[in-house]
């Protein structure tokens, strides 16, 4: 069959399930083509695609040999040459444009220079003449005021120029990354598939392969009402894609499964075991231990990677479709394509650990009202008065308790020290005590007449061994509190206005003589 005989055929991409770092691909269409023997064409295909992951199937035809082609195409030196002048025209008066930027700001810089030594000088005067007995309260506050007023405006104008000039330098940046990618013309690869069908009826035929290059992760965004009503979370897929094709007007499915995951059997060492002397000593450490709390969604924490992290689904396969039709360009770009999301009621307090963060954070607790569970991933926060930062949530399954923070609340101001006392010991006793002192100060501002209930937490040392004790003074502890099993201390009080609040925590950590490590 010649090269004439090839029909070219349009079967766009319908389906498109990405994985965690791969996606899976369908294209399908129906042929308009007589019954008989064909050799048709598909163009547009990934170049990067998995030669053994393509699978060409159909109905109304029979699929024979099916053939992958790619070819790298030189794009001329002659392309773009009237844009790359036009570009370095335009990058040439951005350079013209940041020196004088940079001239002006230095005429600021040393006017602004003269202002502060006139402002000195006359203070030296205003001295010099009060030494002499002479004063013009009037006269002194005028010429300063003036001054004042000088320095502030030439300090804006140079904040001004500067914001103008670190403008400039980005779009200069910008233009010459274009003019040095017209200047080093690139390649292009293309791909696509030859087929031979046999064409039985009204034939479709439906194609499916596997691209590396294309990830997503889930993205959150709550939103809360400053009246009290309920909370709005809802969930995004931020897909990357960079396989050589765009994906337009899909159904986009986002999944966790891992279909890389290795299977093969773990690999068996031999374990050699040894007599050694006991130790005389008991050799401890310190450690910090990550408090699981069933219904919180507080599981344990991924570990630190240099790559992107997987997904954390709770190990049970999540798959999610993108509501409506989606559409990722294959530029490596984030795109961000809705999944759902809920509105629940929350319960909402202020609570301040002070040896995290010196700090009352405004929280919520409200339960996974969704009919799929929460990915871990982070929480853009918002507010009635806009954007409000960024938190991060755990998995969370339907119906479960989770919660989020919202911040320092700038009404509220924490301070907290430490003191330790030098460990004592008797002569005949065994035993080494060292006492520990723990302040925390909370004062209300007085910015608004707003009261506020805030639970502060604090935590001692938890002790797994009989050779090491750990006891909190109650009666130099305020309200003599006690630590809980996980070791945490909490109190509860009501700021007011203008309100403080001081919290003591006094504990003793004793250990044998023999114990080494803390």
């Amino acid at each position: 069959m010649s090269e004439s005989e090839i029909s070219v055929v349009d079967v766009p991409i319908t389906r498109v399930t990405v994985l965690e770092d791969r996606a899976s691909i369908r294209r399908e269409a129906r042929l308009e083509l007589a019954p008989g023997t064909h050799r048709v064409r598909v163009e547009g295909l990934a170049p990067v695609l998995v030669d053994k992951s393509l699978s060409v199937a159909g109905e109304g035809l029979t699929v024979g040999d099916t053939e992958i082609r790619r070819v790298r195409i030189h794009e001329s030196d002659e392309t773009g040459t009237a844009e790359l002048r036009a570009l370095a025209d335009e990058a040439r008066q951005r350079s013209q444009l940041i020196a004088a930027l940079d001239g002006k700001a230095t005429a600021i810089e040393r006017e602004s220079a003269l202002v502060g030594e006139a402002m000195a000088q006359s203070i030296r005067e205003i001295g010099h003449d009060s030494s002499w007995g002479r004063s013009d309260e009037e006269r002194w506050r005028e010429d300063l005021d003036a001054l004042a007023k000088q320095m502030e405006a030439l300090t804006a104008d140079l904040a001004e120029v500067r914001h103008d000039r670190k403008l400039r330098h980005r779009e200069l940046t910008d233009l010459n990354a274009r003019i040095a990618e017209l200047q080093n013309p690139s390649t292009a690869r293309r791909c696509w598939i030859e087929v031979a069908v046999e064409v039985t009826g009204e034939a479709r035929l439906r194609i499916d392969y596997v691209v590396p290059c294309a990830a997503w992760r889930p993205v959150h965004r709550a939103t809360l009402g400053e009246d009290g009503g309920p909370l709005r979370f809802e969930t995004e897929a931020c897909v990357w894609q960079r396989t050589g094709e765009d994906w337009t007007d899909v159904e986009l499915r986002v999944s966790t499964e891992r279909i890389s995951a290795g299977a093969e059997p773990p690999e068996l060492l031999s374990d050699e075991l040894r007599v050694k002397p006991k130790d005389q000593q008991v050799r401890v450490e310190t450690r910090e231990q990550e408090i699981e709390t069933i219904g919180t969604g507080e599981g344990q924490q991924m570990a630190q990677a240099q790559e992107v992290p997987g997904v954390d689904d709770g190990g049970k396969a999540v798959l999610r479709i993108v509501e409506g039709k989606a559409r990722v360009a294959g530029d490596g770009r984030p795109h961000r394509l809705p999944l759902g999301g809920f509105e629940a009621e929350s319960d909402r307090g202020f609570v301040c650990a002070p040896e995290l963060s010196a700090a009352v954070i405004l929280r919520t607790r409200l339960r996974n009202e969704g009919s799929h569970a929460i990915l871990a991933g982070p929480v853009e926060l918002f507010r009635d008065s806009g954007p409000a930062g960024r938190t991060r949530v755990l998995y969370v399954a339907p119906g479960e308790r989770f919660e989020l923070g919202w911040g320092p609340e700038a009404a509220l101001r924490v301070h907290r020290e430490v003191s330790e006392e030098p460990p004592e010991s008797g002569m005949l006793s065994r035993w080494i005590a060292t006492t520990k002192e723990v302040t925390i100060r909370l004062g209300h501002l007085g910015l608004d007449e707003r009261g506020y209930d805030v639970e502060l937490v604090e935590r001692v040392p938890v002790s797994e061994l009989d050779a090491v004790k750990v006891e909190v003074d109650t009666d130099e502890t305020t309200e003599g509190k006690r630590a809980d099993a996980d070791g945490f201390v909490r109190w509860k009080e009501r700021l007011r206005p203008g309100g403080r609040w001081k919290v003591t925590l006094r504990w003793t950590l004793s250990k044998k003589k023999d114990v080494v490590g803390v």
